[in-house]
């Protein structure tokens, strides 16, 4: 049993250091944050539904430390909590589909993790980047520029994640 915490920790790490690295391979970035990757919210989600929700949880959160860390901006507390914490930890609830060997599960899984991480950042940007307007525009706005970047990573993430959960099972 101790061996298989070791795997999981190594393999955590390793998923970890994917996302950094491919955080860093930017296809476009928007001027106040978010950026479209060639796929750095995907070595948490396979490491999720490889290794569950609770694994990919821990290490979204870890991937959304790291990733403040290179690129530290926050206005409040809780919008580093929204915008880093929790909309990266948000990619481990991959891990509920755990396993599944079906396209539509891994669909599922993917649309449900990038949403809920798309949400996450509309919260955040509701609250802290558009104080001071009207609530109705504020929502639309920060819908609006976190469509820009989130919806374009969420499909790139699902051709990816089913790319690779198709060779893990040897389907053609």
């Amino acid at each position: 049993m101790r061996n298989k915490s070791v795997i999981i920790i190594v393999e955590s790490g390793a998923m970890i250091a994917l996302a950094v690295f491919f955080n860093f391979l930017k296809i476009y970035q928007l001027p106040n944050g978010g950026s479209v990757t060639l796929g750095s919210m995907v070595p948490i989600m396979f490491l999720a539904w490889r290794r569950g929700w609770r694994t990919g949880l821990l290490a979204g959160g870890a991937f959304g430390i790291i990733d403040f860390m290179l690129k530290p901006y926050y206005l409040h507390w809780m919008q580093f909590f929204l915008d880093y914490l929790l909309a990266f930890g948000l990619l481990g609830l991959v891990g509920f589909w755990q396993r599944k060997k079906s396209i539509a599960a891994v669909t599922a899984a993917v649309l449900v993790a990038g949403t809920l991480r798309f949400v996450s950042h509309v919260v955040s940007g509701v609250f802290f980047w558009f104080k001071g307007i009207e609530y109705s525009i504020a929502i639309a706005g920060s819908i609006q520029y976190n469509a820009a970047f989130m919806v374009p990573e969420i499909i790139i993430s699902l051709v990816l994640m089913i790319m690779l959960t198709r060779r893990e099972w040897h389907v053609s």
